[in-house]
């Protein structure tokens, strides 16, 4: 049985607002997990819609912490979790989102032991609100200047991050909106360049706000993350918000062409 008086060797944090499906969902596999250490952390932003009422009936373990108060969104509460964490590493979770298979957490071990990385991001399922598969997401081997320009993406949950780094880089930038987490990560691939393991380790539930917005909202968001982490394209603040309107405008004319003739190649 696991020692809960040290550190666990994962800290999971799901944070949950009005959606007691996908918390379900998450908790279910969490505690489905084979792995031995681990606490879970579920931060709820004082749902109305039952959620706190079926958390408050969940058996009590001294893995799980319950945390349900208002709060000033998803970032202000992915940092109270981030705050709270006391695992060697962090995932975060949120609510809709699950684990691929029961033996996830005992593959990102397996793999921080073997190589030593300070963070890992493995493949994704895409599921729907039902949580059933619809699509997949692999971001393999990564690349630093996709990712920075924004061409690719890492899948944020199935992120998992030395408690170590978890300190170096601080908390989620809130006042960045919907890519804050993908700022948080452009930020840690500045320090340190991730491990990739190649495997289905989360199942993601789309729809969620950070797939809100127009392309060019999109595109001027990652401008900003890429000003603010000194990471400018040409080292130039005008060349890289060129580019930035660039990419904007082919992603737009892809829809056009899509609405018009179809599916057409990226």
């Amino acid at each position: 049985m696991a020692d809960f008086a040290a550190p666990p060797r994962f800290s999971v944090v799901t944070i949950a607002y009005n959606d007691l499906p996908g918390l379900q969902r998450t908790v279910a596999s969490l505690d489905a997990q084979d792995h031995p250490s681990f606490e879970h952390l579920v931060i709820d932003g004082a749902s109305t819609d039952g959620s706190v009422d079926w958390l408050g009936g969940l058996a009590e373990t001294p893995s799980r912490t319950i945390v349900s108060e208002p709060d000033s969104g998803i970032y202000d509460a992915m940092n109270k979790g981030l705050r709270a964490a006391r695992g060697d590493i962090v995932i975060m979770m949120n609510s809709g989102d699950t684990f691929s298979s029961p033996d996830s957490l005992s593959i990102i071990d397996a793999s921080q032991r073997e190589h030593g990385w300070e963070w890992s991001y493995g493949a994704i399922r895409l599921t729907d609100t039902a949580g059933r598969p619809v699509g997949a997401y692999s971001f393999d081997p990564f690349k630093a200047h996709l990712f920075t320009l924004g061409l690719a993406w890492i899948p944020h949950a199935s992120v998992a991050v030395t408690r170590e780094l978890a300190d170096k880089l601080g908390p989620y930038r809130a006042d960045l909106g919907t890519v804050a987490d993908q700022e948080y990560l452009m930020r840690a691939a500045a320090v340190v360049p991730p491990h990739v393991i190649t495997w289905f380790l989360a199942d993601y539930e789309m729809g969620g706000v950070s797939q809100q917005g127009s392309a060019r909202q999109r595109e001027l968001a990652w401008h900003r993350m890429r000003a603010e982490t000194g990471q400018l394209w040409r080292n130039s603040r005008l060349a890289d918000r060129a580019v930035a309107e660039t990419l904007a405008l082919g992603q737009a004319l892809r829809s056009v062409a899509k609405r018009v003739h179809g599916p057409v190649a990226s």
